[in-house]
């Protein structure tokens, strides 16, 4: 937030301030358009080349378009009135967020999210659809997905298998696996396998793309 108070100050001349605690702000269609492409291409990037972020000159370059766009939003955005309901359900996804970034190696059930949100099976479909754009059903699918390519990626290619990985993370079908696969990285498993480990240390596998406003 110091590093939004003192870009609002350098962009648009004084300091940022907060809507009320009952409200939110609401970007511009087009501004908002312009944030997320911006966050989908940095997302690609770190996907694809990873070793471009590496930069430091591209991280800063990056890190600065990133806070003008949301300097922009926050100050031509306009201020909307939301009621309790809106942040019972914030507090239900920032729980199912917390556990999530808290159990990233872990192999994840529906049964799993309800219990950690507190929510029912009904009520987390209907939150997941409107804040993840996604049913959680996918959503875990997409995760286990992103663990499996992780996994591919630090392997040692000498050593392990795509069956042995994918089916650590419950992809049985392995032939549906591979198609699936390929259409969301652009490649094989293979492929991923047959290259030099990456670096072991622990990444966000799916949790930080959709941080939650601050509840009251």
């Amino acid at each position: 937030m110091r590093i939004i108070a003192a870009a609002g100050r350098t962009l648009i001349g004084h300091e940022l301030v907060a809507p009320p605690r009952t409200h939110l702000i609401k970007p511009s269609p087009p501004l908002l358009s312009k944030l997320l492409n911006l966050r989908q291409a940095v997302s690609h990037l770190a996907q694809a080349a990873p070793e471009v972020l590496a930069g430091a000159e591209v991280a800063r370059a990056l890190e600065e378009a990133l806070t003008r766009v949301m300097i922009q939003c926050l100050s031509e955005g306009q201020g909307i009135e939301v009621g309790s309901a809106y942040w019972r359900h914030a507090t239900v996804m920032r729980r199912l967020e917390n556990f999530l970034e808290a159990n990233l190696d872990r192999t994840l059930h529906l049964t799993d999210l309800c219990a950690a949100a507190g929510a029912s099976d009904r009520t987390l479909r209907i939150l997941c659809q409107e804040h993840l754009g996604t049913s959680p059903t996918r959503y875990l699918w997409l995760r286990r997905m992103h663990l499996a390519r992780r996994a591919l990626r630090m392997a040692e290619p000498t050593t392990a298998t795509v069956t042995e990985i994918a089916t650590s993370y419950a992809f049985w079908e392995l032939g549906r696996f591979a198609v699936a696969y390929r259409s969301l990285f652009g490649e094989t498993p293979s492929a991923t396998l047959r290259r030099p480990p990456e670096d072991p240390r622990p990444q966000k596998i799916l949790g930080s793309p959709w941080r939650l406003p601050e509840s009251a």
